[in-house]
């Protein structure tokens, strides 16, 4: 009987059928590829002893400055850290926030500085462990606000500040405004009004999103939309599936700010330590 020598390729094909992948492994188990050739695996022991929510997509283990080993797990569903065989989960809370830019709420800049300060109605006592993100883009102070920022400093109550990426150019208090859609009867163009767009060159062909749908005027302004016309620094023009059936002007999310939260647990709050206080107050001097 002859004999030949066949070199397997290297990693686990389940694209292939079995016959059909003749130099190839189909399946595995405990099992690892070392400069192309199959070894097996040693030893192992669980990290954590119990399966954790949803399908793993990301996992990334640290060392601390304590010599504490950490593992951060993504999952389809939860974001958890394991320490120690313990598990604690730190999966955000997420709701979203509508309100007026106007004052007693709004947002408010300081002429010559990136920091914005945004007063909420909808929110209590934020922390800098939380982001927040602008579903609609609003413009103030010469600067615009659009997608994802990481709080910068908790103000209490329904306050806190963001930072911008670019300086504010004017101090305004309580403002801020949304993107204002003009429309002509019998057209599909529509001019968008927002101060400070930043689209430069031509703007033509520049992509702008608007992520909440509006509607006025039998148009319906939702998703992406290339820039047609570069007017001036504040103003632009789209154009739309359907044409307008009346003339007239109206604000995205009906002149609300839409703002969508991200808040995390943090960590735990630091205690005063065992020599807090008298030695015989408190928890330690109660019970019988």
């Amino acid at each position: 009987m002859p004999f030949g020598s066949v070199t397997l390729q290297p990693g686990i094909n389940v694209e292939r059928t079995p016959t059909l992948l003749t130099a190839g492994f189909a399946q595995s188990q405990l099992i690892r590829f070392r400069d192309g050739l199959v070894q097996k695996l040693g030893g192992w022991a669980r990290l954590y002893p119990f399966a954790v929510n949803g399908v793993p997509r990301d996992l990334h283990a640290w060392e601390d400055l304590a010599g504490a080993i950490h593992l951060f797990v993504g999952t389809t569903t939860t974001l958890g850290v394991i320490t120690s065989g313990v598990f604690k989960d730190v999966t955000p809370i997420t709701f979203g926030s509508f309100f007026l830019p106007i004052a007693p709420n709004g947002f408010s800049t300081i002429i010559n500085t990136p920091t914005v300060t945004v007063t909420d109605p909808n929110v209590v006592n934020l922390s800098t462990y939380d982001v927040v993100r602008f579903d609609t883009p609003v413009s103030v102070g010469g600067i615009l606000l659009q997608g994802v920022y990481p709080i910068t400093a908790a103000l209490g109550g329904n306050s806190y500040q963001i930072t911008a990426a670019i300086n504010a150019t004017s101090t305004v208090t309580n403002g801020g405004a949304v993107p204002l859609f003009t429309t002509t009867s019998g057209s599909n163009i529509v001019k968008v009004t927002l101060n400070n767009h930043g689209i430069t060159g031509s703007g033509i062909g520049t992509q702008v999103v608007f992520p909440v749908s509006t509607t006025s005027n039998a148009v319906t302004i939702f998703g992406d939309y290339t820039v047609t016309n570069l007017i001036d620094a504040n103003n632009f023009n789209i154009t739309v599936a359907t044409q307008a059936n009346a003339s007239g002007s109206f604000s995205m999310n009906g002149g609300y700010a839409a703002l969508f939260y991200y808040l995390t647990a943090g960590p735990p709050a630091i205690g005063f330590g065992w020599g807090h206080g008298g030695y015989g107050s408190g928890g330690y001097g109660t019970g019988v």
